[in-house]
């Protein structure tokens, strides 16, 4: 099993956010890039080489970002049984099974 909260936050988006956090987290942990997608990727093109036949793959997305997600990993090849579950009526975790 690969787990993860990969920085999403669009670059954008941090001024923003609540002083409590940006205070409190280290830009890196919370800086997804111009659209807080740069890391993601990389995440699902390298995450298959640690996973075995099977293995799952989840981590945290931002809001609004499920399609593109969905998008990559489907045209990846790696992955089936893609999953979304939301919290707060908001889909924020996302589970791939490796083929």
């Amino acid at each position: 099993m690969v787990l993860c909260n990969p920085p999403y936050i669009p670059t954008t988006s941090l001024k923003k956010m609540a002083r409590g956090i940006i205070d409190h987290e280290p830009l890196v942990a919370l800086d997804g890039g111009p659209y807080g997608l740069a890391i993601f990727r990389r995440l699902l093109s390298g995450a298959p080489t640690f996973l075995k036949r099977e293995g799952v793959l989840v981590f945290e997305i931002g809001e609004g970002q499920e399609k593109l997600i969905e998008r990559l990993l489907s045209t990846s090849g790696a992955y089936k049984e893609i999953e979304f579950f939301k919290y707060e009526g908001k889909v924020r975790v996302v589970s791939a099974v490796k083929k």
